[in-house]
């Protein structure tokens, strides 16, 4: 006996076009009926920052907040950051000294301050101020300019603590 292949073809049902689509009734839309809009709450008067005078003869603004953990911190009003927000800090000698800075002057303050020091890790083959700026850019290339400047403060503030 011989055994023979046979193939099988599937019928395709023929694809809906636009008319058959447009032949089928639509649904109506019921009307919901109308839900009373909530009233709008006033949000609560947060107290405004206490005024006082730096010593310079201007104001800034004093905020407190308190931590979970339930520690009071205050923060000043240091002026305005480059997208035009309240910038805030911790009124420290490191933030006094970088009020107002640019990213790289910042770079430059740190980078005297830590050819003072004893360089250590990466930064230890550094001689010069510009030495230790390329390398410490290089470190934070990847992060955004508010983390840069962020770290750079913590390390004043390292150095600044050593130094006492």
């Amino acid at each position: 006996m011989s055994t023979q292949e046979v193939e099988v073809t599937k019928k395709r049902k023929p694809r809906a076009t636009t008319k058959s689509k447009a032949a089928k009734p639509k649904a109506k839309k019921v009307a919901k009926s109308a839900k009373p809009k909530a009233k709008k709450v006033a949000k609560s008067a947060k107290p405004k920052a206490a005024k006082r005078s730096n010593g310079n003869g201007a104001d800034h603004s004093v905020i407190t907040r308190v931590t979970e953990d339930g520690v009071e911190r205050k923060y000043e009003l240091a002026g305005k950051t480059s997208g035009g927000n309240a910038a805030y800090d911790c009124g420290d000698e490191a933030a006094k000294m970088l009020r107002g800075k640019t990213l790289d002057e910042t770079y430059d303050i740190v980078g005297k301050r830590l050819l003072k020091s004893e360089l250590k890790g990466e930064l230890a083959g550094c001689t010069t101020v510009d030495g230790i700026v390329r390398k410490l850019k290089a470190l934070m290339k990847d992060a955004n300019p508010g983390r840069q400047r962020m770290s750079l403060g913590n390390r004043l503030r390292g150095l600044l603590r050593a130094a006492n």
